[in-house]
């Protein structure tokens, strides 16, 4: 992605924040930034997830849905750098699954702390440790719960 592409999007979340209001104490204290894109998702009947349509789903307000299409197309251009703005312009008419997929990747600790907090996330390593025995000693399931920390 160019450094063009990269302000553009920073000046695009930093406008999302702005009509959220989405302040000083939510970036450094909370810091829990998936507040300002839960309702920009949900899960279709075959428990894909997905982004809403901002093309054609009103239950947004207007500035979530113009955050969403520069962001669709955004990730459209990414996945697919041939597709003219005709072919982006047919998924969204079509209502292409594929398009409105969210991309996912594995969550790093970080993220989850981000979006959990470090009480919730600390709770979800240590569950493990103090949940009914499994047959492993104590010690094998602290090196099998911090593993992947």
């Amino acid at each position: 992605m160019s450094i063009r592409r990269l302000n553009e999007l920073s000046n695009k979340v930093r406008e999302l924040k702005r009509a959220e209001n989405y302040g000083v104490v939510s970036e450094y204290v909370t810091g829990n930034q998936t507040s300002l894109y839960n309702d920009m998702t949900y899960y279709d009947k075959d428990g894909d997830f997905k982004f809403k349509n901002p093309w054609k789903d009103t239950s947004l307000p207007e500035h979530k849905r113009e955050f969403l299409k520069y962001a669709l197309t955004e990730i459209a251009k990414n996945k697919h750098p041939d597709w003219t703005p005709e072919i982006i312009k047919d998924k969204v008419e079509a209502n292409d699954s594929d398009f409105f997929q969210v991309p996912l990747i594995r969550a790093s600790a970080a993220s989850k702390i981000n979006a959990d907090g470090w009480l919730g996330w600390l709770k979800s390593k240590l569950r493990p440790l103090i949940s009914k025995d499994n047959g492993e000693t104590f010690g094998e399931r602290i090196k099998n719960t911090l593993k992947d920390v």
